[in-house]
């Protein structure tokens, strides 16, 4: 359920950046921005409101997370078979 939330929140923000490069000026960090995102499993969606930076910050972590993942090997290592 994790990973979902991270695609869906990944596909959000991925969103929130193509439509932001209008070629407009860069928005105040701290104005806040409220986005809407669905959960797996649920039929309602649920409201998340942050600032500029703090979406920012939360899309950092969430490639950082995506990093992370595609590095790790399995559990039994490279060379040996499970």
């Amino acid at each position: 359920m994790l990973v979902a939330t991270f695609s869906s929140l990944v596909l959000l923000l991925a969103a929130e950046a193509a439509a932001s490069t209008d070629g407009k000026a860069k928005p105040n960090s701290e104005e806040k921005v409220c986005k809407t995102t669905y959960v797996v499993n649920s039929r309602i969606p649920k409201r998340i409101c942050m600032t500029r930076a703090e979406w920012d910050q939360m899309e950092e972590d969430v490639q950082q997370a995506e990093r992370s993942s595609r590095n790790r090997t399995n559990v039994c290592g490279e060379s040996s078979r499970c």
